[in-house]
């Protein structure tokens, strides 16, 4: 599979995590939680999520999960990460595209590789679910590639229980 992708005359790469990209995760979903999604959260639901993964966080999750990278001239602009629930399921765990790339076809060129990939590696996988705790933010997004709302789940976040739209498409 070529994964050399063109996003609005920008060529772009999708490849697998390598630890010196940690610190660009990092900073790409950080920097969507302080820009974006602060006016949903507020300010320590934000600083709680920008520090509930460290680096060494995205390094672990790099042996244990699917995680791949997009990357534009050798820089990292965008990454997606993909837990195996079991034998059916998989989880699209997490996915973020640097603000100044959203709209280019990054974010779903990286969800149609991730489906591909999981296709061809793991057949007996029937589901792809996502759970967001922005819905109003993601919603379009998953939606249009899709998605179906299939319900709510409660998570602890900061000692409240918070409550996240699961999404939900067939593979």
């Amino acid at each position: 599979m070529d994964n050399k992708l063109n996003a609005e005359q920008e060529i772009f790469n999708i490849r697998s995590f390598e630890p010196r990209d940690a610190e660009a995760c990092f900073k790409i979903r950080s920097e969507a939680f302080i820009l974006e999604f602060y006016n949903d959260l507020g300010p320590d639901a934000v600083a709680a999520a920008v520090n509930a993964y460290m680096l060494s966080d995205f390094v672990s999750m790099s042996q244990d999960m699917v995680f791949f990278v997009a990357e534009i001239d050798n820089e990292p602009v965008g990454f997606c990460v993909v837990r195996i629930m079991d034998a059916a399921t998989a989880e699209l765990f997490l996915i973020y595209v640097q603000r100044k790339h959203l709209n280019r076809g990054i974010g779903s060129r990286m969800l149609s590789f991730v489906e591909s990939k999981l296709r061809e590696d793991s057949p007996g996988l029937s589901s792809l679910v996502a759970d967001t705790v922005i819905p109003d933010y993601n919603r379009g997004f998953y939606e249009k590639y899709g998605f179906i709302a299939e319900g709510e789940r409660a998570y602890s976040f900061l000692d409240k229980e918070v409550c996240a739209v699961r999404f939900q498409k067939n593979l």
